[in-house]
């Protein structure tokens, strides 16, 4: 497992992500040095490497050299773009996850698409982006994408026939769900190319 992450724990972010404490808040360390000690806790057996670092479209080839299934937890649209765009070009199917209030997002995305491009073919400007910081993020909400995305990446790991090739909306508060059929865009600059 390998886990790539710039930031340290702020106080923020102990609501929705259950694997960090208070104590690690004034610690200062990476977050992902912090999560590969508990998640080895437990479980000594997987291996975990840590890389505190930014995920983008630089560092991406580096980083998903030998993975063979990514799943985004980012917190930042370049980062999911920079994914997006790699996976595709090197053939690794990956799940994106995404908040913003008590919404959620998932969906599994493999090589030849559709694609997160095929979603939206340019990232929405900041302006148009969800005010995180006004709208806030539901834990609930947080645990519910996470929960979608470990269950698919279970799926497409054991080849299951249940594996979603939709995209989900969710709403944590009002249990609002909906598969949303995304199609291959013909013109898409990413997974076009990659199709097989």
């Amino acid at each position: 497992m390998r886990l790539v992450d710039p930031d340290t724990v702020a106080l923020h972010n102990l609501h929705r992500q259950t694997l960090y404490l208070e104590r690690d808040v004034t610690s200062q360390r990476p977050k992902v040095e912090l999560a590969a000690e508990r998640l080895h806790e437990a479980n000594g057996e997987v291996q975990i490497e840590a890389h505190a670092e930014a995920f983008d479209a630089e560092s991406a080839d580096r980083l998903l050299e030998g993975i063979g299934l990514a799943l985004d937890a980012s917190d930042n649209l370049e980062a999911r773009f920079a994914l997006n765009d790699a996976c595709q070009r090197l053939g690794i199917p990956w799940i994106h996850g995404a908040i913003a209030g008590a919404q959620g997002l998932c969906l599994c995305v493999f090589p030849g698409g559709p694609c997160l491009r095929c979603l939206y073919p340019n990232p929405p400007s900041p302006s148009e982006r969800p005010r995180l910081d006004e709208q806030g993020v539901l834990n609930a909400a947080a645990s519910l994408v996470a929960s979608l995305q470990v269950a698919q990446a279970l799926a497409v790991l054991t080849q299951s026939p249940s594996v979603q090739r939709c995209l989900l909306s969710v709403d944590a508060w009002t249990w609002d769900c909906e598969k949303i059929e995304l199609p291959r865009r013909a013109s898409c600059s990413v997974c076009s190319k990659s199709a097989h």
